[in-house]
């Protein structure tokens, strides 16, 4: 891809995609190619639904918290918000300005029972057909289950969603991990893209956002246990492992973590 096209330019470019793939252009169609898990819903979620209301908080603390609004009237949009895990946090966090949309109405259910702020509604359309714009918006579920081109229209219509200076979470499986990657690409029938902290750079390049960064995201936060501390620090000595081993077979990425965040600003 030529880094020096448009986001817009390149998804609008051929009703199909490249290398064959037959995948209209996203201007045409919200129809995206996950179906059993689509991105437009939260399905990552731990079995106990009630014990993610626990888990997920602190999670999203130690991996979000750092890059969230200053101000805490900030108008924020969690895309694909489940049972409201990424919502309950924010607003426990004292952002009330906080809206989550879910295309899956039982999990918008659960959400409402603890009265957060989630509808049912299409990413996809909302994106596309609402005009309100956002400080933050946070795509709750990972990006793998889109394709990259799909991916990169999202990454357009979220940037065509922010206010000046607004910026965008997410999270991704990472396949610079030799040991975890094949897992997750093989086990989920909806895991369609593969990235790494360096084809985020070229996604959020070729996009057009100002800045970015992407970092490890840090699963063990149930400090409670003493198990935490000890898969810490053996995942932390793989990843040095892997480091020296990518470095010596001339390789530049540096982040081997089994999932990653990334923050991008307009």
């Amino acid at each position: 891809m030529d880094e020096k096209k448009t986001t817009e330019e390149f998804v609008g470019e051929s009703s199909t995609a490249r290398n064959g793939d037959p995948v209209e252009s996203r201007k045409t169609s919200h129809a995206l190619t996950a179906r059993l898990f689509p991105w437009t819903t939260f399905c990552e979620g731990i079995a106990d639904i009630e014990a993610g209301y626990t888990y997920y908080p602190r999670l999203y603390k130690r991996n979000f918290g750092p890059y969230l609004p200053e101000q805490k009237n900030a108008k924020i949009l969690v895309v694909s918000a489940g049972p409201g895990y990424f919502v309950d946090y924010l607003n426990q966090s004292g952002y009330m300005e906080v809206l989550g949309i879910d295309s899956d109405p039982e999990k918008v259910e659960l959400a409402g029972k603890r009265s957060l702020n989630v509808i049912v509604a299409d990413a996809m359309e909302y994106l596309t057909e609402k005009t309100e714009s956002y400080d933050m918006i946070i795509l709750e579920q990972e990006i793998n289950h889109l394709t990259k081109h799909e991916f990169l229209h999202v990454l357009a219509l979220v940037k065509s969603r922010l206010a000046a200076g607004g910026s965008v979470a997410l999270n991704a499986g990472n396949y610079a991990n030799p040991i975890t990657a094949p897992d997750h690409f093989g086990t989920n029938i909806d895991h369609y893209s593969a990235w790494t902290s360096l084809s985020l750079d070229q996604a959020f390049k070729a996009s057009g956002y100002a800045e970015w960064a992407t970092y490890p995201l840090d699963n063990y936060v149930l400090y409670g246990n003493p198990l935490n501390y000890i898969a810490k620090a053996l995942t932390g000595l793989i990843s040095i492992m892997l480091r020296i081993t990518f470095k010596m077979y001339g390789k530049d990425e540096k982040i081997f973590s089994k999932r990653l965040v990334s923050i991008a600003k307009i």
